[in-house]
């Protein structure tokens, strides 16, 4: 048994919006999908995509770091495991 998914697919983007289409088959034994938000004063910035375990943990780690929401530029990671889970608005999560 596996806490990760064989064949997992994620949305894959960069920008304002994402479209449906844009999807990934995630390579890997550890495959997980990534999302994150970057804020720079009103610009906000979002950023799908597939990655892996071990990445995704660190890029969390730093969120104490770089997810500050009293400076006036802050980038947010997070991750989740299953299909397509990072097609969703996920603001809320950061």
């Amino acid at each position: 048994y596996s806490l990760f998914q064989r064949n997992l697919q994620c949305q894959t983007c960069s920008g304002m919006m994402c479209n449906d289409s844009e999807v990934e088959s995630c390579p890997g034994s550890e495959p997980v999908c990534r999302f994150a938000l970057s804020m720079n004063g009103v610009k906000l910035k979002t950023e799908k995509s597939c990655s892996t375990y071990s990445k995704c943990v660190e890029a969390m780690r730093n969120n104490a770091l770089t997810c500050n929401k009293w400076t006036k530029s802050r980038f947010c990671v997070g991750c989740c495991v299953g299909h397509l889970c990072n097609k969703n608005d996920f603001i809320g999560k950061c």
